[in-house]
């Protein structure tokens, strides 16, 4: 006997979520208001009831999109008084504080599933974020301005 098959192998695909790395106590900086927290996002300091991801630990939602956190966190984090709420343009209050993500592993950083570009540098806020926290713009030539 062989052990050649007459159907074809029907193998499930297997889709690789794409991973970055996040520590949940890296500084971040919210992209409506410019509040900056050198210790990381305070949310992280309340355990998610939207998805179940512990203290310290970055949501955990199965589709993605794990470099925010789930709207129940910040809520309770922000009954808790952990933080104020955004006085940037904002319907809800809720700051926009991404996590830092790396590409690859770095120190006391954990995998994320999202599928958003790398945003930092191991040691901290992006190198291209200014001190204010606004991102600077390329510089354009102006050969009419000559």
């Amino acid at each position: 006997m062989s052990n050649i098959s007459v159907y074809p192998s029907i193998r499930s695909r297997v889709t690789r979520r794409p991973t970055r790395w996040s520590c949940t106590s890296e500084p971040v900086i919210c992209r409506r208001c410019y509040q900056v927290w050198e210790d990381g996002d305070p949310a992280y300091r309340v355990a998610c009831r939207g998805c179940g991801a512990g203290i310290g630990s970055p949501c955990r939602r199965p589709r993605g999109g794990n470099e925010r956190v789930c709207h129940q966190r910040d809520t309770d984090a922000l009954r808790q008084g952990l933080f104020e709420p955004c006085e940037g343009l904002s319907w809800d209050g809720r700051h926009d504080k991404p996590l830092p993500l790396y590409g690859g592993p770095v120190a006391r950083a954990c995998p994320v599933i999202t599928g958003s570009p790398v945003n930092a540098e191991p040691g901290g806020i992006s190198a291209e974020a200014s001190a204010d926290g606004r991102t600077q713009s390329p510089q354009i030539e102006k050969p009419w301005a000559a």
